[in-house]
C-alpha cells in the first residue's frame, strides 16, 4: 500500500532539491546524491510505517466493535461510505463507484413487538439524517435529485423508500445474539456521476484556473481517487475528496502557501473546498518543481498523473535512468508509463485519462 500514498510525501526538501539536480550533477556526484535520496526515501517509509500502523490499529478497533453485532463487519472504504447509528443497530452503506446504497437494520430475535415496523422506523431516521435537501450541498452523503429524477419532498421520498423494507434473514454477530436484519436497497439516478461532479465544479475552476490547471482533469482525479466521497478516508488515513494525507502532501501544500509548516486536520481536510484546494496546490507543485521542463501537456499530464499515484520521486528516477522517454510522443509515453509502473499506477493512468476525456465532453 506504500506506493499509494508515497506520492504524497514530499515534506522533505532534500528530495525535491535532489531529483532536480540529479540529471545534471556528474557521475561521482550523482552516486552520493543517490545515496542521501535513499537514506531520505528509507526515512520516509519509516515515518510512513508509524503512521499506517496507528491508522491500522484503529481500523481494527473500529472493526472489532461492530463485528459484535454484525458478521461482515463493514467499515467506511475510499469510495464506499459506512455508518453506524442506534448503538451500531442500523447503518448506511453507499457505493459511490456503483451507485448502490443500502439502509440496515439488526432488530433482536426475541422482541415481542412487530420487529419489522421497529426495523422501518430505524431505517427511515437513518435515511433522514444522511438525505439532504440542498441539491448543491457538497457535504451531504446523499442528496435528494441523486435519488430521484422527480420534484418529491425528502419526506415523502424517505417514505416511499421505507415501503420496500424486506427481511433478508438472520444475523449474528461476535457478541452470539440473535438478530432479524431487515433491509432497503436502491440505485443512484443514472447520471449521479454527472450530478456529484457539479457540486464540486465551481471550487474546482477557481483553483484550476488560479493554477492554469484543466478543471475536467482535476475533477477525473477525484473521481478516480474517491468517486466524489467528500467523506472518503482510506485505512491508512488518506481523508476526503482528493484523498490528501495531512502530514504529507497537506503539510507541503501548507507550508508552500503559509510558509509555515501547519499541518491541516482531517477536519480542514473533510470539508470539500479546503480539499479541493490542497489537491490543486499539489498538482501545481508536481508540474512545477518536477515537470515544469515539460511543454507538451499531454505527456505533463501523464507524469502528472503517473506521479500522484506512484510518486514523483519514480517518475523522475525512470527518466534520469533512461526507463522513461519523454521525447517521443504522448501516445507512447502513456504506453511507457504502463510498461514500467505496477498494476495500481496503470489502471490509475487508464482512468484519469478516460474520465477526463469525459468531462471535457460534458463542458
Amino acid at each position: 500500500m506504500f506506493q499509494q500514498y508515497r506520492a504524497l510525501f514530499h515534506g522533505c526538501t532534500v528530495i525535491t532539491t535532489l531529483l532536480v539536480l540529479v540529471p545534471c550533477l556528474g557521475e561521482d556526484v550523482l552516486t552520493g546524491a543517490e545515496a542521501e535520496f535513499n537514506h531520505v526515501e528509507k526515512q520516509a517509509e519509516s515515518n510512513y510505517k508509524t503512521h499506517e500502523d496507528l491508522q491500522n490499529k484503529s481500523w481494527e478497533e473500529m472493526r472489532k466493535r461492530v463485528l459484535r453485532k454484525w458478521s461482515d463487519g463493514a467499515i467506511p472504504e475510499v469510495k464506499d461510505y459506512v455508518e453506524y447509528f442506534d448503538q451500531d443497530s442500523t447503518r448506511v452503506k453507499v457505493d459511490y463507484e456503483n451507485g448502490i446504497v443500502s439502509v440496515e437494520a439488526i432488530i433482536d430475535a426475541k422482541e415481542q413487538v412487530p420487529t419489522s415496523a421497529v426495523a422501518a422506523a430505524k431505517i427511515k431516521s437513518a435515511l433522514s439524517t444522511v438525505i439532504s435537501q440542498d441539491s448543491k450541498s457538497t457535504t451531504a452523503v446523499l442528496t435528494r435529485d441523486e435519488i430521484t429524477a422527480s420534484t418529491t419532498s425528502q419526506q415523502d421520498l424517505v417514505a416511499s423508500l421505507i415501503q420496500s423494507v424486506e427481511s433478508s434473514g438472520g444475523e449474528k454477530g461476535d457478541d452470539g445474539q440473535e438478530r432479524r436484519l431487515y433491509r432497503v436497497s436502491f440505485k443512484l439516478v443514472p447520471n449521479y456521476v454527472k450530478r456529484r461532479a457539479a457540486k464540486f465544479r465551481p471550487t474546482v475552476e477557481v483553483w484550476a484556473k488560479k493554477y492554469n490547471l484543466d478543471p475536467a482533469f482535476v475533477l477525473a482525479i477525484m473521481r478516480t481517487e474517491s468517486a466524489f466521497n467528500p467523506r472518503a478516508r482510506s485505512s491508512v488515513g488518506a481523508i476526503g475528496l482528493m484523498q490528501i494525507m495531512p502530514q504529507y502532501a497537506g503539510l507541503e501544500v501548507m507550508q508552500t502557501v503559509t510558509t509555515n509548516a501547519v499541518q491541516p486536520t482531517a477536519e480542514f481536510l473533510y470539508e470539500p473546498q479546503k480539499n479541493i484546494m490542497i489537491g490543486t496546490t499539489y498538482l501545481q507543485l508536481l508540474r512545477d518543481q518536477y515537470f515544469a521542463a515539460m511543454k507538451d501537456e499531454e505527456k505533463q499530464r501523464y507524469l502528472i498523473t503517473a506521479s500522484y499515484n506512484w510518486g514523483p520521486h519514480r517518475i523522475k528516477k525512470a527518466i534520469a535512468k533512461g526507463r522513461l522517454s519523454t521525447r517521443v510522443p504522448a501516445s507512447d509515453v502513456f504506453s511507457k508509463i504502463q510498461e514500467i509502473a505496477p498494476a495500481e499506477t496503470k489502471e490509475y493512468l487508464r482512468k484519469v485519462t478516460q474520465y477526463t476525456a469525459d468531462f471535457r465532453a460534458k463542458d
